[in-house]
C-alpha cells in the first residue's frame, strides 16, 4: 500500500511542486531569521556541502552506477549547479541581509517570467497566450496578498540593494529550470549528488574568502540544527521535487508553482507569527489557484530529459 501511495504521489506534478514551494518558503522564513547571526555565504555553503554528504549517504549505490554518466557530462552539473542551485541560494542568502523575507517572497513569484525568457533565448520558444495570462493572473494574487489587499501597499514597497540579489538569483533560476531539459538519463538521487557537489565547489572559494575577511559562521546549536534543516529539507526534498516535476510536465508550468511560495510564507505568518489572516488572503489565494489551473491547461509535452527513476 505504502509503495503504491508512493508512486502516484511521484508521479503527481502538482502534489511535488506544491511541496517544493512550501519547503523553499520554510528556507525564506529560516534564513531571514537567521540573517544578524549567520554569514550569508558560509551559510550557503555548508547547506550544500551538508546535503552533498546526505544525498551520499542515502543513495550510494545508485551514485556508483550512475558515475560514468556524471563525469561525461560533468560541465553540465557544474552548470546547473553554479546556476540554480549554488548561485541561486548565495544570491538569496546576500540578498536576505538587507531586505525582508517578504520582499524575497515576492521576488520568487517571478520566476515562471524569468522560464519563460530564459527558454526564449536559449531555445526561441514563445509564450501560449493561455501561459501569459496564467502568470498575469497569479502576479495580481501576490501583489493581492503582499500587499494586505491595497494596491497602495505595494507601490510603497521599498526597492533596496538586497531587492537586486534576489532579482539576480531569479534570472538563474530560470536558466537553471531551463538547462534540466539536457540532462541525461540519471537517478534523481545522483542527479542531486552531481549538482550539490558542484554548487559545494562554486561556493567554497566565497565561503573562505568571508570567514577570513568576515568570520567563520558560528557552531552553535542553533546554527548546526539549521544547517541540517536546510540541507535535508528545502535541498534534498526540494530539489527531488521540482526536478521530477519539471521533468512531468515542463520547466514553464512547473515554474508557476512558484507563485504558491508566497501564499505559504503569509500562511506561516499566521500560524508561526501569529499575524492576523484578513480576507485578501483568501482572494490572493483564489487567484493564484486559478493561474494555476490555467497554467495546467496549456498544451504540450514537457521537453525536460531529466530521469522518471530506475
Amino acid at each position: 500500500m505504502m509503495a503504491r501511495w508512493g508512486r502516484i504521489l511521484w508521479s503527481s506534478a502538482p502534489f511535488l511542486l506544491t511541496l517544493a514551494s512550501f519547503t523553499w518558503c520554510t528556507n525564506t522564513v529560516m534564513v531571514r531569521g537567521l540573517a544578524h547571526d549567520v554569514p550569508p555565504m558560509g551559510l550557503a555553503f555548508w547547506r550544500m556541502a551538508a546535503a552533498t554528504v546526505f544525498v551520499a549517504a542515502i543513495g550510494w549505490n545508485t551514485l556508483r552506477a550512475d558515475a560514468p554518466s556524471l563525469l561525461k557530462h560533468w560541465k553540465l552539473m557544474l552548470i546547473l549547479g553554479a546556476t540554480g542551485i549554488g548561485g541561486f541560494n548565495l544570491l538569496i542568502y546576500v540578498g536576505l541581509q538587507t531586505t525582508t523575507a517578504l520582499h524575497t517572497l515576492l521576488l520568487q513569484s517571478v520566476i515562471p517570467v524569468t522560464i519563460i525568457g530564459c527558454a526564449a533565448l536559449l531555445y526561441r520558444e514563445r509564450p501560449s497566450l493561455l501561459q501569459s495570462l496564467a502568470i498575469a493572473i497569479s502576479l495580481v494574487g501576490v501583489a493581492v496578498i503582499v500587499g494586505h489587499g491595497s494596491i497602495m501597499e505595494v507601490l510603497r514597497l521599498e526597492i533596496v540593494r538586497g531587492d537586486a540579489w534576489v532579482f539576480a538569483a531569479m534570472i538563474f533560476y530560470g536558466f537553471y529550470s531551463v538547462l534540466l531539459r539536457r540532462l541525461p538519463r540519471l537517478h534523481p538521487m545522483s542527479f542531486l549528488f552531481g549538482s550539490f557537489l558542484a554548487a559545494s565547489l562554486v561556493l567554497l572559494p566565497s565561503a573562505v574568502w568571508e570567514g577570513i575577511t568576515v568570520g567563520p559562521v558560528p557552531a552553535s546549536p542553533r546554527v548546526l540544527l539549521a544547517c541540517l534543516y536546510l540541507a535535508v529539507v528545502p535541498s534534498t526534498l526540494a530539489y527531488l521535487c521540482f526536478n521530477r516535476g519539471v521533468a512531468l510536465i515542463g520547466a514553464a508550468r512547473a515554474g508557476q508553482y512558484v507563485h504558491l511560495v508566497p501564499v505559504f510564507g503569509s500562511l506561516l505568518a499566521v500560524f508561526w507569527l501569529g499575524e492576523a489572516f484578513g480576507p485578501y488572503l483568501l482572494v490572493g489565494i483564489a487567484l493564484i489557484a486559478a493561474g494555476l489551473v490555467l497554467a495546467n491547461r496549456t498544451a504540450g509535452a514537457p521537453k525536460a530529459s531529466l530521469a522518471r527513476g530506475r
